[in-house]
């Protein structure tokens, strides 16, 4: 099962943001307005741990905080569903997961 394949097929079609699009605001030349077009946008991505791979979907959220008359931003990812890929025997019985999970979120 190719992950990456899935995980980009269903961004493109759903218009989520991928972990790549996050990485590409985070190590640009800071710009407000490219934090600020991202926020509360939908994403799709894959977190590999020791024991398990998961699919995570959720909303980007811009974090602000103000210290000493400076703002400083960071992008934070809130999870709304995990999805173990091990529970899913092929591609077709993941992709279906995604989907309804997603619908029972309010993400598409």
């Amino acid at each position: 099962m190719d992950l990456n394949k899935i995980v980009k097929e269903f961004a493109e079609t759903y218009d989520f943001l991928q972990q790549m699009d996050i990485e590409m605001v985070e190590n640009t030349d800071f710009d407000l307005k490219n934090y600020l077009k991202i926020n509360n946008t939908k994403f799709i991505c894959i977190d590999t741990y020791t024991d398990k791979v998961e699919i995570s979907i959720g909303k980007i959220i811009i974090d602000i905080d103000s210290y000493d008359e400076n703002d400083w931003y960071s992008i934070d990812k809130n999870i709304f569903i995990r999805i173990n890929i091990e529970d899913f025997p092929n591609e077709y019985s993941l992709i279906n997961e995604i989907v309804k999970e997603c619908k029972k979120n309010d993400l598409i």
